[in-house]
């Protein structure tokens, strides 16, 4: 089965950092209730047909959430946290374009099964939400705090 190794490689990465990967899964969590807090009261109160503008305030506001919970609890005794508020601005700007791609999924996932199926916006979030989880762990641990590798125990 050609997925299998991807699929198996994966699954050993969450092994390796379950600790670090629940509590980065726990920020990613309340990031996405931002997201679809302000994705549901915007849609309410402008309608669809600001998806794009909504979704785009939506997510850098849920990625920043999800970027100070990581920093102050799921990184704390690990990786670099140099710079006070210049450093933290650095890695905040960091994790937000390494969120791009996976926003970018997100989004053309929600916008796709909205116009093809007419799903739920709401619903479109969450399952574009869950395939870019496992990138966005790898590349932001590596990338915003300095190295922190998660292929080894």
């Amino acid at each position: 089965m050609p997925g299998a190794g991807v699929r198996d490689r994966i699954l050993d990465l969450v092994r390796r950092n379950v600790v670090r990967a629940g509590k980065y899964s726990l920020s990613g969590f309340i990031g996405f209730l931002v997201i679809e807090g302000i994705t549901g009261s915007l849609v309410a109160e402008l309608g669809t047909g600001m998806l794009v503008p909504i979704d785009v305030l939506a997510y850098f506001t849920g990625i920043a959430t999800e970027f100070l919970i990581n920093e102050h609890w799921t990184t704390l005794h690990s990786g670099l946290h140099t710079g006070r508020l210049r450093g933290k601005l650095v890695r905040m700007m960091k994790f937000e374009a390494l969120n791009v791609l996976g926003n970018s999924v997100s989004i053309g996932t929600q916008l796709a099964l909205f116009r093809f199926f007419h799903l739920d916006p709401l619903i479109g979030n969450f399952i574009g939400s869950f395939f870019s989880f496992p990138v966005n762990y790898y590349f932001q641990m590596r990338v915003v705090w300095g190295g922190i590798d998660v292929t080894r125990e």
